[in-house]
């Protein structure tokens, strides 16, 4: 069931004039720690515009929701036979429009199960029009405000609802610590590592000391150090100076 929140314009049909069709924008945008999401879309021929958002696992969802309410959107203010072209950012949502108005299997369909329970509202709507998607391919204006519009949803309902905030932040302090812990133990792993070769290095040097010592004796010093003497010259001059 979508239970989203949503609210729209009104359109001029009269505007279409010689069009050759409708066009559709749709974006949505998505909170993963709060698992809620925004939806919205234009249809500049119809100026028909909305704006909503839902609780919801998946931002592909509400990529979907938009285009379909979008699409509901246009029905119930157009009585035309114009064809609908939706242009969208997500390939799913596309791939999911050309499957169902062709009438052939979804590929992967696992990755449409956010969406099932929206799948009959499709169908409906495809029954009464003519509608094909493409991929949005950049420089449109009016795909701009659609994601801004739905970006300034989410933000909107996340600043009006403490609790969902709070828990959206908690959850990303939780993931960065999961995150640290992760990265923290192969370098724990390499000190233990360090820590064992240093300890083998250790003890060969010591055995090599000692053979050394056995296999050549270290020779008695037989006057004085050179760096002994200068030392002793440096000790003089100190005392002379503070004579």
């Amino acid at each position: 069931m979508d239970d989203s929140i949503g609210e729209q314009t009104k359109s001029d049909s009269t505007v279409l004039g010689t069009k050759a069709e409708i066009s559709l924008y749709a974006d949505g945008s998505f909170c993963h720690e709060a698992a809620f999401g925004s939806w919205a879309f234009t249809a500049p021929e119809l100026t028909l515009d909305g704006v909503g958002s839902a609780p919801g696992p998946r931002v592909t969802r509400f990529e979907f929701l938009a285009v379909l309410h979008g699409l509901e959107a246009i029905l119930a203010a157009d009585q035309s036979d114009l064809p609908i072209r939706v242009i969208s950012d997500c390939p799913s949502t596309v791939a999911l429009i050309a499957a169902v108005r062709e009438g052939r299997p979804l590929k992967r369909p696992q990755r449409y199960t956010d969406r099932a329970d929206l799948f009959p509202r499709l169908r409906s709507v495809l029954d009464r029009r003519r509608i094909h998607a493409t991929i949005y391919a950049g420089g449109s204006q009016h795909h701009q405000a659609c994601h801004r519009k739905a970006n300034r949803r989410l933000r909107e309902e996340m600043d009006a609802n403490p609790g969902m905030r709070h828990r959206s932040a908690l959850i990303r302090q939780r993931t960065r610590l999961d995150s640290l812990i992760r990265e923290r133990e192969p370098l724990f792993d390499r000190l233990a590592k360090l820590g064992e070769e240093i300890a083998v290095s250790q003890v060969q040097i010591r055995a090599l000391e000692s053979a050394m010592g056995l296999i050549q004796p270290e020779p008695r010093r037989v006057g004085i150090d050179p760096l002994e003497a200068e030392a002793a010259a440096m000790a003089a001059d100190s005392s002379q100076c503070a004579r």
